[in-house]
């Protein structure tokens, strides 16, 4: 289920359990004869389709669903609206047992999140290797959080002046993160800002460009003092 979290969190988690049991009995309503469903986990529901050949034929269970969840639902005088994202994936002599499809189910789900919810993607190997790569992008990034020689070797604070344009004069900087990989080299600040956000690292690493930038200010602000009546510098840190 899409945003849960927030139904918890606003509405508190009595009326969050009454909400999955009514997805439950929607999700029933949506199969056919001969399909089941059952609740995985937490909003995680799994579902197996009997006799599917290929994606298409999956295709109008999925459309029910994603109607039928459009409909409100009103529990305790409250009306909720909840949408799903549903990672397909087909079942081959390849998988050896449950837990690997349902594994691969849940990276087709995850690949559907990310093209923006509500919506269904159908289990490819490339998916599975980009949540491979992700997984191992995560861990390095966490072990040189966590290793003050590796934080210092690899992780940096580039300053970007901020000029007036009108005196032709620096009035600040911003604060950029930059991390040069050991084996891999410089990394995209917009792939691993987002495994950042996503597994809490960002709070880690957001308290140590703030220190690395408020060090670097005070450097500058005894080498380079202000004017009388001159604003000092700033630094602004994402």
């Amino acid at each position: 289920m899409d945003r849960f979290k927030v139904v918890n969190d606003s509405l508190g988690h009595s009326f969050g359990d009454q909400l999955l049991i009514k997805i439950g009995e929607t999700l029933t309503s949506c199969l056919r004869a001969g399909d089941s469903v059952a609740r995985l986990g937490g909003d995680d529901f799994v579902i197996l389709l009997d006799e599917i050949s290929q994606p298409a034929d999956a295709d109008l269970v999925i459309e029910r669903i994603q109607q039928s969840l459009t409909q409100p639902t009103t529990l305790e005088g409250k009306k909720v609206v909840i949408t799903a994202s549903i990672g397909l994936v087909l079942i081959d002599p390849s998988y050896n047992c449950p837990e690997d499809i349902i594994r691969d189910a849940e990276i087709a789900m995850y690949h559907a999140k990310l093209l923006g919810k509500a919506r269904h993607a159908v289990f490819n190997l490339s998916m599975r290797n980009r949540a491979i790569a992700r997984m191992e992008l995560e861990n390095d990034l966490r072990q040189a959080l966590e290793n003050e020689e590796r934080l210092a070797r690899e992780l940096r604070v580039e300053f970007q002046p901020i000029v007036l344009l009108q005196e032709e004069t620096i009035v600040g900087f911003e604060a950029l993160v930059r991390w040069t990989h050991p084996e891999r080299g410089p990394i995209k600040p917009v792939e691993f800002i987002p495994v950042a956000e996503e597994t809490g690292l960002i709070h880690h690493l957001g308290i140590w460009v703030l220190r690395e930038a408020c060090k670097q200010l005070s450097i500058w602000m005894k080498k380079f003092p202000a004017e009388k009546d001159a604003p000092p510098i700033s630094v602004n840190v994402n």
